[in-house]
């Protein structure tokens, strides 16, 4: 099992090739509160949050080191947990370590489920 962070979340994340042929998979979508966070970044992750800005804001924000790793991955179901932190606001300035005014950031964890 591997558990990844990152800013966003990709269709071209989802596992195309490791399904079995004519299978499918329910992917679910659980809000996360910024605690939840925390005790979930408490165990080894794997970090693919492509923007360094956003992996600075979200490393101040979790109080963890979240660093900046652009990567492509296919997220292997059900074994693999994703959490996105998707901010959202006006674009980050450079060396941002606070939300800017009118901004927020929305804690999701993504998993896969055969159907």
């Amino acid at each position: 099992m591997t558990f990844y962070i990152s800013n966003a979340f990709s269709l071209n994340m989802l596992p195309k090739n490791k399904m079995p042929s004519g299978k499918s998979c329910q992917i679910t979508f659980q809000t996360l509160t910024l605690d939840d966070v925390q005790n979930l970044l408490a165990d080894k992750y794997v970090s693919v949050v492509g923007h360094e800005n956003t992996a600075r804001l979200l490393s101040t924000l979790t109080g963890h080191s979240i660093r900046f790793n652009r990567q492509s991955i296919t997220l292997a179901f059900p074994e693999d947990r994703l959490i996105v932190g998707q901010y959202s606001g006006p674009r980050l300035p450079e060396d941002s370590m606070a939300l800017p005014k009118g901004a927020s950031v929305k804690w999701w964890l993504v998993e896969g489920h055969p159907a």
